[in-house]
């Protein structure tokens, strides 16, 4: 663990230059995307840093992004960070006669990130990171300029290691200052790839507790002009394999119960079903509302680094229906919510059908969420990892 003087960093409190660099970043076309990106750098920014952001865009996105833009404004949150949006060609990440068009796609990401750098760039005492993809693009910017390296690693899966040779891993884990890992899962990969414990700290993410707060169900059903009085399921996420709605659906379909809805919050493809309403993603601060509408969560999830819509489910007080053999086992228990096995249709069911059939099972769990409320917060998340910044800088 990083050794942390508290009166040096006291002592050391002039505003420090720091760049983010992140391809997970919320705009006007996406408002959902790396909300949790966002919500750290806006708090990161209270504890007195210059923060710039580095969010390359691809190509075919960026167009349909300026069509969505409203004056320079954004749709996602105010935004008290400078924010630059370098453009890259994407070719997807296939293979086609041999050639890894997802090797060529990161050098064009890659080139942009550099380009911005140069001329964008006036100041920069700290790089930081969101994944080793990002942590890469900058890696020999670090290098040549002597501006300390910390990547933050909440990847779910490390599929992008597979882009580079043994040769520029080595370089990434003997280069990057300090690793960040948002579960023991992540640490546990880092240290496969030869990173020193020593240069890691468990930073789970955490969730703005003034924000995602329990409502009144009615009154947010009501804002959504959801008058019925079914049973809520909601799902919120990306409609992939991993995340599995289609799972849910499946489940709920086999319950064969007039009384429930689901609701499924993302962008993919997924099972059209009567009982099945789809919303398009929304920034982070419609959530709350939304969340609140539910009466529980589900989401059978094969692989997460910390879940971060499951941190802001709970601190509205809603109960979980999660993944067992994932780390989401550190984030939610028997006291707040039920644990399944994600690829199990039969089990997803039967949590949904005890939670909805037993009211009061439901609002023990409720109960005890809110009693955990304030745990583990953004605001100290934002302090732990500014105190990091400071002593890395050091």
């Amino acid at each position: 663990m990083l050794s942390v003087d508290k009166k040096i960093i006291e002592s050391n409190s002039s505003p420090l230059d720091v760049v983010v660099v992140s391809n997970n970043y919320p705009n006007n076309r996406e408002p959902n995307r790396g909300a949790f990106v966002y919500n750290l750098v806006q708090e990161l920014v209270k504890q007195e840093n210059d923060i710039s952001v580095i969010a390359p865009i691809k190509l075919h996105q960026y167009f349909s992004y300026l069509r969505n833009r409203r004056d320079g404004r954004s749709n996602y949150g105010t935004e008290h960070c400078e924010v630059y949006r370098p453009v890259y060609i994407s070719l997807g990440n296939r293979k086609i006669l041999g050639i890894d068009l997802g090797k060529i796609t990161f050098w064009f990401m890659q080139l942009s990130v550099r380009r911005c750098f140069r001329y964008k760039i006036k100041k920069c005492d700290l790089l930081y990171a969101h994944f080793l993809i990002n942590a890469m693009t900058v890696l020999e910017i670090a290098t040549k300029e002597r501006i300390p390296l910390i990547v933050a690693s909440g990847e779910s899966k490390y599929r992008d290691l597979a882009l580079w040779s043994e040769d520029k891993i080595k370089r990434l884990v003997n280069q990057i200052s300090y690793y960040i890992a948002v579960s023991q899962y992540n640490k546990e990969e880092l240290l496969k790839i030869g990173v020193l414990e020593d240069r890691i700290s468990i930073v789970p993410n955490a969730v703005d507790y003034d924000r995602f707060c329990p409502k009144d169900k009615k009154i947010s059903r009501e804002k959504l002009n959801l008058y019925n009085k079914k049973f809520i399921v909601g799902f919120i996420g990306h409609f992939i394999d991993r995340k599995g709605p289609n799972r849910l659906i499946k489940a709920v379909e086999n319950l064969n119960d007039p009384e429930i809805m689901v609701i499924c919050v993302g962008k993919g493809e997924i099972e059209k079903k009567d009982f099945v309403t789809v919303i398009e993603p929304m920034a982070n601060d419609k959530l709350p509302d939304l969340i609140n509408c539910f009466d529980i969560f589900v989401l059978p999830t094969l692989a997460e680094g910390h879940c971060n819509i499951i941190e802001e489910v709970m601190a509205c007080g809603v109960p979980v229906i999660s993944s067992l053999g994932t780390s989401v086992e550190k984030q939610i228990d028997s006291e707040t919510g039920i644990l399944i096995n994600p690829i199990d249709i039969d089990q997803i069911g039967e949590a949904i059908k005890i939670l909805k059939a037993d009211f009061a099972y439901r609002n023990r769990l409720h109960e005890n969420l809110l009693k955990k409320r304030g745990e583990w917060s953004l605001q100290k998340r934002a302090k732990k990892i500014n105190k990091i910044y400071k002593e890395v800088v050091k």
